[in-house]
């Protein structure tokens, strides 16, 4: 189930509102909302939560006028799915005829929400409530209410786990202990996906144990060597671990479905709001349905941007006191950002600095050589910070990834674009891991038979990077927006790159070599690259990058 079109007329804050996303070749599995706060894209969320309530016959008639933008007037919504057309109105209430139901509902309609207004800060239940979550009876009576299904998952989830012990099921060798640890390892698989492996940042479900003794839920978590109980975790981590136990007991009931959920990115900063919604997209929310979430976050704009299942419908500066239609936005277009990274506040946010946009978390390494004059900040990829510095006017430069790129076509976009900067070996790895630098932070390195293996590695692998080399260079922005490098350049770079890979001069093949994946040839044990972005050379080689000195 997925929306094709939604018609909104006299409800909250719109006049006539229209989202369309027809023009998509394939309506979407994600639609992010962007705006700042306060520009009406929950309302959009209350009209799903009204659909949902007539669906179960459960509308707070009285309270109808909550949902009118002028009181003395009926409201109308209108949702288009497959085709189908689902009409809903909302009359202002009176005693003798307080809601209008459609006459004849076409199909049913399934909608799944969560409001903003979840943050559950500890767990407090002394005793397992059995509820019935197939009826969604515990949802808020209308989205800006407190949202406490969290504790009700648990309770589910721990009700099932008890209910089968006491019906003395072997738990030794039974398919309910395969049921706990399958849940156990899929909550576990998200949290790394989402929080990675690093010691200081990793996180792990460890056990799940019912109340006791007037003690609630035992919900423990090991992060590096520490085991934490749920109370004691991050405001962000609390967040996560929210929607994933929503997810894990409620999506089963809920299959080709409309979700939305708001301000999913909340206490989470940039990485991990990328990695979140990721992680929800890709992995719990069924293939048949689609997610709608609204947000202003750096991190969620860079999923949908970059994810080529998903919509992005921008709220921001409208004036809905006037009809509006709104389509899905070009994800080409710079502007998407401004939401999260507004160009006029630069300035103030960084000043007497230069703002320079980098790919993903490099920007953390390049901070690290405390360029005096510059802020590294890190954006998803090479066409995000290349689609960032289209408009020159705030200022902001950006730096990316050789990867294979012919030093004739990085001079033809350094001529294109002043504050365009493009490293002189594939990637920030390269670097790093260079012989040069490796000898630096181990004096006594044999860079000698360090080289020797690279270029062994290297001649293995050339004839399957000649092989897709045209496949991968014709992904980059410089050749799918508007041709910038040309036909007649795009031949010359692949016989330039082609001729570089094959050759066994180490400065010249090493330029067009990734080394991110073959950072273990250098053997030494437990080097990060924190460490190796500290040293005087590499530092001294980033400076070139900013001298253009090809």
């Amino acid at each position: 189930m997925k929306i094709k079109r939604i018609e909104l007329k006299n409800f909250k804050r719109f006049t006539n509102l229209t989202i369309d996303m027809s023009g998509c070749e394939v309506l979407p599995k994600l639609v992010l909302l962007i705006g700042a706060n306060g520009s009406g894209k929950s309302a959009v969320f209350d009209a799903f939560e009204v659909v949902s309530k007539f669906e179960s016959k459960d509308f707070p008639n009285k309270k109808t006028k909550y949902y009118l933008k002028n009181k003395q007037e009926q409201s109308e919504i209108q949702i288009e799915i497959n085709d189908n057309i689902h009409k809903i109105y909302i009359s202002p209430y009176k005693e003798d005829f307080p809601v209008h139901y459609p006459p004849v509902i076409p199909y049913s309609l399934s909608f799944y929400g969560r409001s903003a207004v979840r943050y559950v800060s500890r767990l407090t239940r002394t005793n397992i409530q059995a509820i019935d979550i197939t009826k969604n009876s515990d949802k808020p009576n209308y989205y800006i209410d407190q949202d406490s299904r969290f504790e009700n998952d648990l309770d589910t989830l721990m009700y099932e786990i008890m209910e089968t012990v006491f019906k003395g099921i072997n738990t030794s060798d039974s398919e309910f202990v395969k049921d706990i640890k399958s849940f156990l390892s899929r909550i576990n698989d998200s949290l790394k996906r989402i929080f990675g492996e690093g010691e200081s940042t990793s996180l792990r479900l460890d056990s799940f144990l019912p109340p006791a003794d007037g003690v609630p839920i035992q919900l423990m978590f090991v992060k590096g060597v520490s085991e934490i109980h749920y109370d004691l975790l991050s405001s962000g981590e609390k967040e996560v671990i929210n929607i994933l136990f929503n997810l894990l007991v409620r999506s089963p009931h809920y299959q080709n479905s409309i979700y939305f959920i708001d301000e999913l990115d909340a206490h989470l900063h940039t990485e991990l709001q990328y990695n979140l919604l990721k992680e929800v997209v890709e992995n719990w929310i069924p293939d048949d349905s689609q997610l709608w979430t609204a947000s202003h976050s750096l991190g969620f704009i860079h999923y949908a941007q970059s994810s080529e299942h998903s919509a992005i419908v921008d709220f921001d500066n409208l004036n809905f006191d006037q009809s509006q239609t709104l389509t899905a936005k070009s994800k080409d277009e710079r502007s998407v950002f401004d939401i999260a990274v507004p160009s006029d506040m630069l300035p103030y946010l960084f000043k007497d600095k230069e703002v320079v946009f980098c790919e993903n978390t490099d920007s953390k390494l390049y901070n690290y050589i405390s360029l005096s004059n510059k802020v590294f900040l890190g954006l998803h990829d090479k066409k995000d910070v290349f689609l960032r510095i289209l408009e020159k006017s705030d200022g902001v430069q950006g730096i990316v990834d050789r990867d294979f790129l012919s030093d004739g076509e990085i001079q033809i976009l350094y001529g294109k674009y002043t504050s365009l900067y493009i490293l002189n070996y594939y990637c920030i790895e390269n670097y790093l891991f260079h012989p040069d630098n490796i000898a630096e932070y181990k004096p006594g390195f044999d860079t000698l038979e360090y080289i020797k293996r690279i270029k062994e590695v290297k001649n293995k692998e050339k004839d399957e990077l000649i092989r897709t080399l045209d496949k991968n260079r014709s992904s980059y922005i410089f050749f799918t927006k508007n041709n910038i490098l040309g036909e007649q350049n795009s031949s010359e770079g692949f016989a330039d790159i082609k001729r570089m890979l094959e050759s066994d001069d180490f400065e010249e093949f090493y330029k067009v070599f990734s080394m991110k994946k073959h950072t273990n040839i250098c053997r030494i044990p437990n080097v990060s690259k924190s460490d190796l972005a500290k040293t005087k050379w590499f530092r001294k080689q980033i400076e070139k990058v900013f001298a253009k000195n090809i």
